[in-house]
């Protein structure tokens, strides 16, 4: 019992301590938020296309190996599928703050994509393509997403959100 609390412990105080992600119905998720971005769920593409160092020090800068948060760390993490996962999964929560965006009553994948391309804002805007490129993969690798949208937060641009 005393080493399950310091292990609980450990990972709370530790930006080292993630989950393991690959293989879950989250990394669905979050491989369908890399494909609105570079139409490819290959995660190399995404870190690319859009997880900047400045994102991942947004996402509390998770690092392998116990190390300090630095540009080497941060390469190192973006070349690690579960790093990247937990980098994604840590910044579209807003470290803890799960923001329902579209007001349909839960927080699910298609608020941590308003989330991913806007941040933690109260004005998410989608492109068109880029809505389409998620419902697809939403689809096709079943991630679970409510069809209801009132458009509370998220103004998709040419387009009817979700």
């Amino acid at each position: 019992m005393k080493s399950a609390i310091f292990f609980l412990l450990l990972c709370i105080f530790s930006v080292n301590c993630f989950k393991n992600l690959v293989g879950t119905e989250l990394e669905k998720c979050l491989r369908c938020i890399c494909y609105a971005t570079t139409f490819c769920n290959h995660l190399p593409n995404c870190v690319k296309a859009h997880i900047t160092k400045q994102y991942w020090e947004e996402a509390g800068s998770p690092t392998l190996d116990y190390e300090k948060p630095s540009a080497e760390s941060y390469r190192k993490c973006m070349a690690n599928t579960n790093c990247v996962l937990n980098t994604m999964d840590s910044y579209t929560t807003g470290r803890g703050a799960q923001r329902d965006t579209n007001c349909d009553g839960k927080f699910d994948c298609k608020d941590r994509l308003a989330i991913h391309f806007n941040g933690l804002t109260d004005n998410y805007t989608l492109e068109n393509y880029q809505v389409i490129r998620f419902d697809n993969c939403a689809v096709e690798k079943k991630v679970p997403v409510d069809e209801g949208f009132s458009g509370c937060n998220i103004k998709a641009i040419n387009a009817v959100f979700f």
